[in-house]
């Protein structure tokens, strides 16, 4: 038999780069029965972001530091909403189409940037109607 080196790579042994992180994300299965668009967590470098959207609307938009915590969080959030009380189903971690992550993406900026101006425009308001 050969000798063997533990500190050199073997001949046979491709020599791999780390590769770059890729985003994976779980999505809710039965949104349908907690009355929801979608409901998704990205799992972004070291930590879960709960998406959840209704009607072109931010539900929220939180992170976790694990994936069960994120999933819980829904439940607590979003149980009073489920029919019949339902169980949520979640799918398992999978790589998205980057267009569909972008959307979604998207669809928070647009959101919290629309809720900026209107709570800006709020304030504007009280200021020049107050006494």
């Amino acid at each position: 038999m050969g000798s063997h080196n533990l500190y050199k790579p073997h001949p046979r042994t491709k020599v791999r780069l780390s590769p770059v992180r890729q985003t994976l994300v779980s999505t809710l299965v039965n949104s349908v029965l907690y009355f929801l668009d979608s409901a998704v967590i990205i799992l972004e470098a070291k930590h879960y972001r709960l998406v959840v959207c209704h009607n072109k609307q931010v539900l929220t938009d939180q992170t976790y530091e694990t994936l069960r915590g994120a999933k819980i969080a829904f439940s607590k959030l979003f149980q009073y909403k489920a029919f019949l009380n339902s169980k949520a189903e979640w799918s398992h971690l999978y790589p998205p189409e980057q267009e569909w992550l972008d959307n979604k993406l998207k669809e928070c900026v647009n959101y919290l940037s629309e809720a900026a101006i209107s709570e800006s425009r709020l304030r504007s308001y009280v200021v020049q109607n107050s006494p």
